[in-house]
């Protein structure tokens, strides 16, 4: 089965590859985009501290300090946003204007982009698999939950 777009989530997309616009970028709403980095932000303090946080932490050899230094908190926020930022550029030049197609985008960039490389990565460093299915989960949840908010029109 293919991915099933709107009518309207077809028009956007058609009307920006008539005007030889091949990725347009500023299209993302802003307050989406903030909604979004906030959401991811606090998804990862959920999946990261009460629920996986003390077997990453053993599979990752880090301390629970570690995680809670503001250097390391603020560039995780602007990692976040900058991600946020890209999957909303990805939803507004793919037309996903519904929580569908936002969720959408989601999936196949997990797919494509963080599942495909941190497989890779995973396997090169022979890691735990128990670490990969950490992150990836977390990684799923936030880029999935996260584009949901960018295919919202705030």
């Amino acid at each position: 089965m293919g991915i099933v777009y709107t009518p309207a989530e077809r028009a956007h997309a058609r009307h920006l590859r008539e005007r030889g616009v091949a990725m347009p970028f500023t299209n993302a709403n802003p307050v989406a985009v903030l909604v979004a980095t906030i959401a991811v932000f606090i998804l990862g303090y959920i999946w990261y501290v009460p629920l996986f946080g003390a077997k990453w932490r053993a599979l990752t050899g880090r301390t629970e300090a570690e995680g809670r230094e503001p250097r390391v908190l603020a560039l995780l926020f602007l990692a976040t946003l900058v991600v946020a930022f890209v999957l909303g550029e990805f939803a507004s030049y793919a037309g996903a204007s519904t929580l569908t197609g936002g969720a959408l985008i989601g999936l196949l960039a997990w797919f494509g982009f963080y599942a495909a490389t941190s497989f890779a990565d995973a396997l090169a460093e022979r890691s735990a698999p128990a670490l990969y299915f950490i992150d990836n989960g977390y990684y799923l949840g936030s880029s999935r939950f996260g584009t949901r908010f960018n295919g919202q029109p705030f």
